[in-house]
C-alpha cells in the first residue's frame, strides 16, 4: 500500500473527477452553475432589452409631455382679494375649487388669512 503524504493527496484529489467533469466535457470547478441553455440565454437578453427600452420609453414620455403643470407666477395681493376672488378672476374657465386648492397647497397657507401686500405663487395660466 502506497504511503498518503501531503503531496500524494494533493495529486489524488486534484485527479478526481467532478459533476462537471461528467457532464461537461471538460474540467471545471464543481462550483460552477451548469450552463443555461441558448434559447433561455437569448430569451434572458430579449427581456432585459425589452426592459431597458420600456424605461427609456417611460423617461422620454415624461421629458415630452412634462407631469402637469410646472410653472408658476408670482402675484401681489391687493386689499379686499381672497385665495377665491383670485382663482376666479385668474382662471374664469376652471373650476375655481381646484385652484383654490392648488394656490393653497403652493403657499403653505391651511386656514391662515392672506393680508394686503403678501406675495403669493399661483400656477400658471
Amino acid at each position: 500500500m502506497p504511503r498518503l503524504t501531503r503531496t500524494s493527496v494533493r495529486a489524488l484529489i486534484a485527479n478526481m473527477s467532478s459533476y462537471a467533469d461528467v457532464h461537461s466535457g471538460y474540467r471545471r470547478s464543481r462550483y460552477y452553475a451548469p450552463p443555461v441553455p441558448r434559447r433561455k440565454a437569448a430569451r434572458i437578453k430579449v427581456g432585459r432589452i425589452l426592459v431597458v427600452l420600456g424605461i427609456l420609453i417611460v423617461a422620454f414620455m415624461q421629458a415630452a409631455y412634462g407631469g402637469g403643470r410646472t410653472g408658476t407666477d408670482t402675484i401681489t395681493v391687493q386689499p379686499g382679494q381672497t385665495v377665491w376672488s383670485i382663482a376666479a378672476d385668474r382662471y374664469p374657465d376652471d373650476d375655481t375649487r381646484g385652484r383654490v386648492g392648488e394656490i393653497v397647497q403652493l403657499n403653505h397657507l391651511g386656514i391662515q388669512p392672506i393680508y394686503a401686500g403678501e406675495r403669493l405663487s399661483v400656477p400658471a395660466k
